[in-house]
C-alpha cells in the first residue's frame, strides 16, 4: 500500500505541464462583498466537490445561454482541486465560493481536468504522465460533455444566486445537491444586502442521491474515463 501511494504522489507532480495549463473557458472573479462586485453585475454562490482523487485541478464549464461553446469568453469555469499537503481524497466536503458574473442563464455543458478544450459529450482528456523523465503512459482524466437538458442557474444585476453543489461522482458524472445551511452560512451572510435570485433549475437526473465516497489515489490513479 505504501508503495502505491507514493506512485500516487510522483504521479499527482509529474503530469505534463503544457497541457495542464490549457484551460479552455474563463475563470469569473471571485469576490468578498457586496461593495467589490461591479455595477451591473451579480453574485453566483456556488460548491465544487468531488469524489474521484483528482490528480490536477477539476474545473466544471458552464455555457452563458445565446454563447458559444468554443468562445472562451462565453464559457465559465469552476475549480477545485487537491489540499496541497492533503495526504488523501480532501475535495469530498462542501466549500462555497462568491463569483461576480454578468447577468445571465449558465447551464452545464462539461467537466474536465487538463483538458485543452472544453468536452464534447464523446470525447475524454488525457495527460502525459513522466516519471523520472521518461513518459509512462497517456493518463486518461476525469471528463465528459453534457448534452440536452443539464442544471442552469441565473444571475440578475444586485442579486445574489445560490447555484447549489455540483460534485463529480464516482461514476464520471456531475451531480447537484442543495448545500446544508451551515455551510452556506458564512457567504450567504456576507450578501444578505443583495436581494435573492432565482433558484436554479436542475432536472431530476442530476439530483444527488446518495453521498459522495471518498475515493483514494489509489483506487484513481490510472483508471480510464
Amino acid at each position: 500500500m505504501l508503495r502505491s501511494f507514493v506512485t500516487a504522489i510522483l504521479l499527482v507532480f509529474a503530469i505534463s505541464p503544457t497541457i495542464a495549463n490549457a484551460e479552455p473557458g474563463t475563470a469569473p472573479q471571485k469576490v468578498s462583498k457586496p461593495a467589490a462586485v461591479e455595477r451591473g453585475h451579480g453574485v453566483v454562490l456556488v460548491s465544487v466537490r468531488s469524489s474521484i482523487f483528482l490528480v490536477d485541478k477539476l474545473n466544471v464549464y458552464f455555457l452563458r445561454e445565446g454563447g458559444d461553446i468554443d468562445n472562451d469568453a462565453d464559457v465559465i469555469r469552476f475549480s477545485r482541486k487537491q489540499g496541497f499537503l492533503a495526504v488523501g481524497n480532501d475535495t469530498t466536503d462542501y466549500l462555497v465560493k462568491a463569483f461576480q458574473l454578468p447577468p445571465g442563464r449558465y447551464r452545464l455543458v462539461a467537466h474536465g481536468s487538463n483538458c485543452p478544450v472544453v468536452p464534447k459529450p464523446t470525447q475524454t482528456c488525457g495527460a502525459s504522465v513522466k516519471v523520472a523523465g521518461e513518459t509512462v503512459a497517456r493518463a486518461s482524466q476525469p471528463s465528459r460533455g453534457y448534452a440536452g437538458e443539464t442544471p442552469a442557474f441565473e444571475v440578475q444585476a444586485s442579486r445574489v444566486t445560490n447555484a447549489g453543489d455540483f460534485a463529480l461522482t464516482a461514476v464520471n458524472k456531475i451531480a447537484w445537491s442543495k448545500v446544508p445551511p451551515k455551510a452556506l452560512e458564512k457567504m450567504a451572510k456576507r450578501f444578505r444586502a443583495f436581494e435573492q435570485g432565482p433558484n436554479p433549475q436542475v432536472p431530476l437526473s442530476y439530483h444527488l442521491t446518495i453521498p459522495l465516497q471518498r475515493r483514494t489515489a489509489e483506487q484513481d490513479i490510472g483508471r480510464v474515463y
